[in-house]
């Protein structure tokens, strides 16, 4: 007869994976539909008679709103159940498909605008990363990875599919098909798939005591997690928590620039629009890769020198394509920029839940959104206006290279032993 304890951490094995499933099913779907927002500018122009740059404008003020709803997160992802939060996004993202479906106006495609700009946040890694954090007391590396290698095979799927629908079936058709069947979808997924935090249900993480015993033995500098983790108001006082919260807003600097001005950077190397496919298949099919591979190691190393490798890697990716220049110097770039962009968006989730325990990871992982949000904003004018000042992206890509170093040093010096021992000493303190 099975003992409660046994019976328990059954049941957390199966909340936890049933979490992990509803999670990357989740940012599939909202993920994959946000890179192929791009191929309904034509049919909405056609229909409502506007030009492509107005349509264009709902994308900022998707933006905004996105950013803007990270600060809501981060204020209720810690006390309000996120299947609520969850349920409003995916709300919001039916909202927006039904509004393309009856639009008779663009004012009316803005106002749609608002609500997948809401959905983006409340069903995206906001929310879905706290949710592996809590759920999850060992490889959170790779549980990690695979959101983000969700977000690419959704990506993957979803662009020849609705591709191929639009002149099938016209955008109503195509609009119900994608705000409708997948709308249902993920109501499903968060209904039978997500559970609020493990303690709601009086059970711990799945693996927890594994993670114990590890973190008992962990005496490597910057390695060693929390006890139990430290309070929000405590993890503002501490030097490692404004390093890493500034770590991914320096990565998309060098790492947004690129994706938004990817073609150009190809066309100025010398390729034509097939080598430019080509290399933009090249790097997405590479960064899946490092993505896994930074999973991988966090997991087995440890994040915070998978982080450094990674850091160093990325500058020899930025100075390789400055050093060897030409169409050399692109297929380098096409290879290797995924180093930067894999765990630019991973490294705060996984490095906070390290560093200062899961008490606050959420509204932590949240406010750390916020700031990628802020970053991959600003990041595409900087390039482009370097380019346009210079008549090259190199300046830029040195700039990038610059801007790395500075990240491989807030790196170490927020993942020394010392600062390591001063959020332990804070947490024991209680203050």
């Amino acid at each position: 007869m099975d003992t409660t304890v046994d019976a328990k951490a059954r049941q957390s094995k199966s909340r936890a994976n049933k979490v992990l499933i509803g999670c990357i099913l989740l940012i599939a779907v909202e993920y994959g539909t946000l890179n192929i927002l791009s191929l309904y500018i034509e049919p909405i122009c056609t229909t409502l008679g506007v030009d492509a740059t107005a349509v264009s404008f709902m994308f900022t003020i998707t933006n905004i709103v996105s950013v803007a709803s990270g600060f809501l997160v981060a204020l209720l992802i810690e006390k309000v159940n996120p299947r609520l939060i969850m349920f409003t996004g995916v709300i919001c993202f039916m909202l927006f498909f039904g509004i393309l479906y009856v639009a008779t106006s663009i004012v009316m495609i803005y106002v749609g605008a608002v609500f997948y700009g809401v959905s983006q946040v409340f069903v995206g890694f906001a929310v879905t990363q706290p949710l592996i954090s809590w759920w999850h007391a060992k490889n959170v590396g790779m549980k990690m990875s695979s959101l983000s290698l969700a977000m690419s095979v959704g990506a993957l799927i979803m662009a020849p599919t609705i591709g191929s629908a639009l002149p099938a079936l016209g955008m109503p058709g195509t609009v119900l098909v994608n705000g409708g069947v997948l709308g249902v979808l993920m109501l499903i997924a968060v209904a039978f798939l997500i559970s609020g935090k493990p303690e709601t249900y009086g059970l711990k993480p799945y693996g927890y005591e594994e993670a114990q015993e590890e973190v008992a033995q962990e005496e490597l500098a910057g390695e060693a997690s929390v006890a139990s983790g430290l309070t929000f108001k405590q993890c503002l006082k501490t030097y490692p928590f404004w390093a890493i919260l500034f770590v991914p807003f320096l990565l998309y600097i060098p790492g947004n620039g690129f994706v938004t001005n990817e073609a150009v950077i190809f066309q100025s190397c010398g390729f034509d629009s097939g080598g430019v496919s080509m290399l933009m298949s090249v790097y997405s099919g590479c960064m899946i890769v490092w993505v896994l591979l930074y999973g991988f190691l966090s997991d087995h190393i440890g994040p915070a020198k998978a982080s450094i490798i990674y850091a160093i890697g990325g500058i020899v990716c930025l100075l390789g394509f400055v050093i060897l220049g030409g169409q050399a110097g692109a297929i380098f770039l096409a290879v290797t920029i995924g180093i930067i962009n894999s765990f630019s968006g991973m490294i705060a989730a996984i490095m906070f839940g390290k560093l200062f325990g899961t008490r606050a990871v959420g509204t932590l992982i949240a406010v750390g959104n916020i700031v990628g949000g802020v970053a991959a904003a600003v990041a595409p004018p900087i390039a482009s206006f370097i380019n346009a000042a210079t008549g090259s992206f190199t300046a830029f890509m040195v700039l990038s290279a610059v801007i790395v170093v500075v990240v491989l040093f807030l790196l170490v010096t927020a993942t020394s032993k010392r600062q390591v021992a001063r959020i332990q000493a804070l947490e024991a303190s209680g203050e």
